[in-house]
């Protein structure tokens, strides 16, 4: 339903100068004039004629979120929207656990490939992100056959972020009993369950962890990180380290200014 508009822009002068220079590299382009819807449309068409991965920035949220839908009108489910995000140190709510989750859906499918143009606020470009082979380090890709260390598999799940739990009911929990181990995925509407023949992978099935129903068998299955900020073991040391000399500074920086507080007095 975009071609009209595509051909419309195709025959544009200024348009095909625009493609030729950006296809040999040679400007960094500004374009002017352009309304909101405009300027989605005009991405997206430039997007497919490049043949190219696309990120939009806008201004604010409630601008992200409308010019994400007006992308998914042109790449469907391959246009992404990553959310805004308040950094919390406490217990969040459930909405924003959500919001969340989201946000390493579209993280995991940034690194995997699976997109065409991801729109996000000025706010969510300028938060700093763990570094993208970190990220990727950290998703499992397991398939029926493969064998597994379950002691392994159980120690990488929680460094992944999920909650080792008797029995899952929420996203990014995980339980294990004998040679069972189930997993609620972060990105999925459906818990996975692990089914072992010794070491090896019997089976894996997807199911309701309300009404416990299998839902279908896969071969394979993707696991993706339950939390944006991920630690490698060996880091831990150095992170101790930091955290000890911020403490320190901050206690010192007390202790001088009870000082100079008993001095004025």
């Amino acid at each position: 339903m975009d071609e009209p508009f595509n051909n419309l822009l195709s025959n544009n002068p200024v348009f095909s100068d625009l493609l030729s220079s950006i296809r040999d590299q040679q400007v960094h382009a500004s374009v002017t004039g352009l309304m909101d819807t405009q300027r989605v449309h005009f991405s997206a068409c430039l997007l497919k004629r490049l043949n190219l991965k696309g990120l939009y920035v806008t201004h604010n949220e409630f601008e992200a979120k409308k010019a994400y839908e007006d992308f998914n009108f042109f790449f469907g489910d391959r246009a992404l929207l990553f959310p805004y995000r308040e950094v919390m140190l406490y217990d969040i709510e459930a909405g924003s656990r959500e919001t969340a989750y989201a946000r390493l859906d579209v993280l995991s499918r940034i690194i995997a490939g699976e997109y065409d143009v991801c729109v996000m606020s000025a706010d969510s470009f300028i938060r700093k992100l763990l570094p993208s082979e970190t990220f990727a380090g950290n998703i499992m890709n397991i398939s029926t056959g493969d064998e597994v260390d379950t002691e392994e598999l159980l120690t990488k799940l929680v460094r992944m972020g999920y909650k080792r739990t008797d029995t899952v009911y929420k996203k990014g929990e995980f339980a294990s009993r004998g040679g069972i181990i189930d997993i609620y995925p972060v990105n999925s509407e459906y818990a996975l369950r692990i089914e072992f023949f010794d070491v090896e992978i019997d089976s894996l099935r997807l199911f309701d962890p309300e009404s416990q129903r299998s839902i279908e068998t896969v071969d394979r299955y993707k696991i993706i990180p339950a939390e944006e900020i991920l630690m490698d073991p060996e880091d831990l040391p150095d992170i101790i380290e930091r955290i000890q000399n911020a403490l320190a500074t901050v206690k010192s920086e007390r202790i001088n200014k009870e000082k100079l507080k008993e001095t004025v007095e």
